[in-house]
């Protein structure tokens, strides 16, 4: 044995879900976003940054 090993390449199947304004206000009210400061932009929640 010469101490290499064979790594199998995997693929991985990822999907985007785009959330609609409901499904976002039901998540607020569900606590979900509650400690992040978030907002919804074209069906994406971003992470805002705090201002200085």
């Amino acid at each position: 044995m010469d101490g290499s090993k064979t790594i199998e390449k995997t693929e991985v199947s990822t999907q985007k879900h785009r959330f609609t304004v409901e499904e976002y206000h039901r998540m607020g009210e569900a606590g979900v976003l509650d400690e992040a400061r978030v907002e919804l932009i074209d069906g994406e929640i971003y992470t805002m940054l705090r201002q200085c």
